[in-house]
């Protein structure tokens, strides 16, 4: 999927650079936050120590909305056919 969208082979090591990082970063970011998380809800009493698991709920709700609305764009375009420019 990135190399079909890259426009040139310069334009390609840094679409793959920056894909790399935008997977990298959450996966070095998460366990610091989800451990905050946890210990900021025991610490304040919050939902029992239950703060991460609403806050994961919450996230997988908006991901699950965001897969939606594409899936639904993708069969309007199918459904409208080819569009061809004069």
């Amino acid at each position: 999927m990135i190399n079909a969208s890259s426009p040139s082979p310069q334009a390609l090591t840094r679409l793959n650079a920056l894909s790399q990082l935008g997977i990298v970063v959450p996966q070095v970011l998460a366990p610091g936050v989800a451990t905050s998380l946890f210990a900021y809800s025991l610490q304040t009493k919050f939902l029992d120590g239950n703060l991460i698991w609403a806050a994961l709920f919450l996230c997988a709700c908006a991901f699950t909305a965001h897969a939606w609305f594409f899936i639904h764009e993708d069969e309007n375009k199918i459904a409208s056919g080819p569009q061809t420019s004069t």
